[in-house]
């Protein structure tokens, strides 16, 4: 293995290769099983929490791929804080302080009775230069991004520069809902599948905006002040969990 500044290095295959990337990977259930079903891509994966760390190194270890500790973002190298917490294997934490998982999951409740979060430093981890770095034009590219609130920033420096319309296959979680900061996010849920289908990407955008427990009580709350502020936000858009395709052609 080759390790540079927070990447584990297994492998790097020539030729035209198929490629996924998962970023905020947690504990890497969803990677292996990808790879468990398609044995053949080269797998690049991505997650902050230093709690995953050596069971990370080991999918990466066993596929040739890599493995990189650092928080999926916008810019290469910068020291953010991150906001994890001790319960449900970290379920929810994030670059976002004011996440309604901040404090923990505890047992889905809005409030903990007392507060089982952590606040570290990480470094960040600029996703468009990941990509320039380690992907060819003809390469397949297969991402994946539960990033928990960074997806809508990372999307538009995706879109920006050019390279999102070089992913074929992108799997997006959506959590507009989760910090108040990024309520104004929600229609991008929608608006990313209808814009990049265009340039020939297949995006399916997940969101559980209806199924979280926390998000459910949280809807309450919000609907206790105001009658109609959650449908304003436009959460009923999509489907409850699963799939939104987004909009329509016709």
């Amino acid at each position: 293995a080759h390790y540079r500044g927070g990447e584990w290095i297994y492998g790097v295959p020539q030729g035209r290769r198929k490629i996924v990337i998962e970023l905020g990977a947690n504990n890497g259930e969803w990677i292996s099983q990808f790879l468990q079903m398609h044995g053949d891509f080269w797998p690049i994966i991505v997650e902050a929490q230093p709690t995953f760390k050596d069971d990370l190194r080991v999918i990466a270890q066993n596929y040739g791929g890599m493995y990189i500790q650092r928080a999926a973002w916008i810019t290469e190298g910068e020291t953010m804080t991150f906001h994890a917490h001790t319960d449900a294997g970290g379920m929810g934490s994030s670059l976002f302080g004011d996440s309604v998982y901040s404090e923990g999951f505890c047992d889905g409740d809005l409030k903990c009775n007392h507060s089982l979060g952590e606040a570290y430093d990480v470094t960040t981890l600029d996703v468009v230069s990941l990509l320039e770095r380690v992907a060819r034009p003809d390469d397949y590219i297969v991402l994946r991004m539960d990033i928990e609130g960074a997806e809508y920033e990372v999307a538009r420096r995706l879109i920006n520069s050019g390279l999102a319309c070089s992913i074929d296959n992108w799997e997006f979680e959506g959590h507009a809902m989760y910090a108040k900061q990024n309520y104004k996010y929600r229609p991008v849920d929608g608006v990313l599948p209808w814009l990049l289908r265009g340039c020939g990407v297949t995006m399916n955008v997940y969101q559980y905006y209806k199924a979280d427990p926390k998000l459910q009580k949280l809807r309450e709350q919000v609907e206790s002040e105001d009658a109609c502020a959650w449908l304003r936000f436009g959460v009923d858009g999509c489907s409850e969990f699963g799939s939104c395709g987004g909009i329509p052609e016709k």
